[in-house]
This record gives C-alpha cells, structure tokens and sequence, in this order.
C-alpha cells in the first residue's frame, strides 16, 4: 500500500467513500447527490490549501483524509482535518495508523503550528466513532478540545514532532 496525494483520477473513487462516510456518520443516503461531491471534490484536488491524502492498494483506494489548511480557520499556520475514513475492508490493519503519520508528515512538510482534527471526522461499524477516533488520535499526542482533537506541533530542526 502507498500514501499518495489524490488527483483527478481519483475523484470517482473518493466520491463513492465521501458517501460511504455520510452513511456511516448515520446521515440520510438519499440525500447524497454524486455531481455536487464531484464538482466539490474537484475544486479541492485544485485548490492549494486542500490536501487529500488516499492509501492506494494496487487501483484500489482503501482510505481517505482531506485536511484544509487554509488560515481561515486559525491566524496561525493551522490545519484542520475535516474527512478521515477507512474503507471496511482496511480496518484493523493499522491503516488508520498509517493514515495519521500521512496527516502529520503532510503537516509537518505545509509547516502548520496546530492541527484540528473534527471530532465527525472518523467513524466505525459499531457506533463508537468519538471513542476510536479519540484513541487513535490521543496515541500522536492530540487532546479533546470541545467537538475536536487538537495538536500543537513542535517541530525540531530535523523536522520530527517533538511531543510524540
């Protein structure tokens, strides 16, 4: 499996999970309409203060992250990680893991000072999204701060996060 930044060709393909997300996060199907998630996701493959991190497994995509990155969010160099899923089939092999190293090395690499992570970003079959999404995310040094996690990073001059 590679941890690559998404593009244009991968829009139908993170289309499909962006409403796999909105199912499991228990929001109405019906209501997800495929044109409005392609044109929104293609404005983020194009726009520079959107990442979207995917882990590709051969021409599958097994899991997703998109982190904005833009200051309207923050004064500061913030980012903020808004989607974070993992296909069913990639759960519990670590890809979750995998997932937030991409999410901290994507940060590290754009040199933001915080990131926040939504509480609705991460979900699982059994309805105990807050609690997985919060120890995955407390093992890389974030804390609950409201609806989010929150991570200040300390950046060394060898580029490695200090508080991990």
């Amino acid at each position: 499996m590679i941890l690559d930044t998404a593009t244009y060709t991968d829009i139908p393909d993170l289309a499909h999970m962006v409403r796999m997300f909105g199912i499991e996060s228990h929001r109405d199907a019906s209501k997800f309409h495929f044109e409005k998630a392609y044109q929104s996701l293609f404005r983020m493959v194009e726009d520079p203060n959107v990442t979207i991190l995917v882990l590709r497994d051969g021409p599958k995509i097994g899991a997703m992250a998109i982190l904005n990155t833009d200051a309207v969010f923050s004064l500061e160099s913030a980012a903020y990680l808004y989607v974070f899923y993992v296909a069913p089939d990639y759960r519990g092999a670590g890809v979750g893991r995998t997932m937030v190293e991409g999410v901290l090395q994507a940060c590290r690499e754009l040199e933001v000072s915080h990131i926040y992570a939504s509480s609705t970003a991460g979900f699982d079959d059994g309805g105990n999204n807050e609690k997985l999404f919060t120890n995955l995310f407390g093992k890389y040094g974030f804390k609950p701060l409201g609806t989010c996690m929150y991570k200040a990073m300390n950046i060394g001059p060898e580029g490695i996060d200090k508080n991990v």
